[in-house]
């Protein structure tokens, strides 16, 4: 088995490449709500729905981690293909073992459970299946870990776009065949079907020498574990939120950040994945040479900054128009909640870039101490800010606990991994959050058309540093 390939793109590229990618899956995600819209009833729509979120579930609990542990535990043994080798082994074994088990573990709680996880009307075969997509699911996302571990950002891309159009026509052809009963057999169908196409892309992609053994499973699950268990205690916390809206301000308030969370969280899935897919293979393989990790992370944080700041000024100066697109004059009171999450999107992005470079440097374990105390502050810094401003309360709560967050993150790499960020990187960094937190600010007192005026003119300023890394790459290309 061949060693890691060198890293190939710029992060910028990397995100060109991956959000594009990422942007077909997510039309290929409301093509697949619209078939099922049409199709099915009310009902049926929302049994889909707690299948997906079901088999999501699932696949998080069955995969344990092994997609980040590989691309943590490849990027520290590059340079050792026999190991590398017996980790890729290793995790597809974990994973099969976990599903097989997992799966068991559902036919024995159908009766029990079934309904309730699924709607009514679930039998224990239908159980069991979903069961089995869930499973069959982290089997795919160790493949596309060991497609991320050997930093293969084209054929990561790839395979997302090969496989995103695949559970709209397989949902398709069961909807028509057997209505409402197709939802749980194609999902089945569509996730093995994208487990396949993906598995064949690796072994070309990333052959497998059977001859080299299998090693560290265990070490595989001791890293994985406190990742998955950051995954929940994260997934959580958000699900709280909403809760604690409709009980402190009523239902109202949380329509609001619903439709508050669509417009000022949508897009980041371009960003965070190039975290996840790009970025984090290539700090993990700079963990013994400080000045290459502060270099990488350095770059990140810079890439961050120059492409949200278009994005976030955008959206803010578009917000009076999108609003009523996208809902209707009864959601107005939404607008001032979407500027202050941008400024804590930006900042959330800032600590994911950090948070990133924690896991890949520091283990899984701190990783998972920091998500349990930021889990607990957010909650409590969500809870106070509804009580005291209401609905801003909740975008202040927001914006505040993502700075304390990312300022933590930045102390302990500061202190423990000799993190240096040029002042450049940091001013620009302090700049974007300060004008998107100062729009939100005057928001109010300015009106909407003055608030639009005022993200228009800060929007020329901040594209020009994407624009000018835009010049020099062709440049250089050249």
């Amino acid at each position: 088995m061949s060693s890691p390939a060198p890293v190939a793109l710029s992060p910028l590229r990397a995100l060109a490449v991956l959000g594009s990618a990422s942007g077909l899956t997510i039309v290929a995600g409301v093509l697949s709500q619209k078939i099922a819209a049409v199709m099915l009833a009310p009902a049926g729509v929302g049994q889909m729905g707690l299948v997906i979120a079901y088999t999501g579930v699932v696949g998080v609990l069955a995969g344990l981690g092994a997609n980040t542990a590989l691309v943590a535990k490849v990027g520290a043994a590059a340079d050792d293909p026999a190991r590398i080798s017996g980790l890729v082994r290793a995790a597809r074994r974990n994973s099969l073992l976990v599903g097989a088990c997992v799966v068991c573990i559902a036919a024995a709680l159908s009766p029990f459970v079934g309904e309730v996880l699924l709607g009514e009307g679930t039998t224990t075969m239908g159980f069991v299946a979903a069961t089995a997509a869930g499973a069959v699911w982290a089997m795919n996302s160790v493949e596309i870990g060991i497609l991320v571990a050997h930093h293969r950002v084209r054929s990561t891309a790839r395979v997302a776009a090969m496989t995103c159009f695949i559970s709209p026509v397989v949902n398709l052809l069961f909807f028509l065949a057997i209505d409402r009963d197709g939802i749980i057999p194609g999902a089945l169908v569509s996730i093995t079907l994208v487990f396949a196409v993906t598995r064949s892309v690796v072994q070309r992609e990333v052959p497998i020498d059977p001859a080299l053994p299998m090693s560290g499973r265990r070490e595989l699950m001791a890293f994985g574990l406190p990742v998955t268990l950051s995954s929940v205690i994260g997934s959580a916390a958000v699900l709280t939120v909403p809760v604690l809206t409709t009980r402190l301000i009523g239902e109202d308030g949380t329509g609001y950040y619903r439709a508050a969370a669509v417009l000022a969280e949508g897009y980041l899935v371009v960003i965070t994945t190039t975290i996840s897919q790009d970025f984090f293979p290539r700090v993990a393989r700079t963990t013994d040479d400080r000045a290459a990790f502060s270099r990488v992370v350095t770059e990140q944080l810079d890439l961050v900054a120059m492409v949200f700041a278009p994005i976030g000024f955008l959206i803010a100066a578009l917000l009076p128009l999108l609003m009523p697109i996208l809902y209707t004059d009864e959601f107005r009171p939404a607008e001032q909640l979407v500027r202050l999450q941008l400024a804590g999107d930006f900042l959330r992005l800032t600590g994911s870039v950090l948070a990133t470079a924690l896991l890949a440097s520091m283990g899984s374990a701190t990783r998972l101490a920091t998500e349990g105390v930021s889990a607990a502050i957010y909650v409590a810094l969500t809870t106070v800010g509804l009580l005291i401003a209401e609905l801003d309360g909740l975008g202040i709560a927001f914006s505040v606990h993502y700075t304390l967050y990312t300022a933590a993150i930045g102390a302990l790499l500061w202190r423990y991994r000799a993190l240096r960020v040029p002042r450049r990187t940091t001013l620009r960094l302090v700049g974007v959050a300060g004008a998107m937190a100062g729009l939100a600010a005057i928001a109010v007192p300015l009106g909407r058309a003055g608030a639009s005026a005022v993200a228009t003119a800060c929007l020329v300023p901040a594209a020009l540093p994407l624009l000018r890394r835009t010049w020099r790459s062709r440049s250089s290309a050249r």
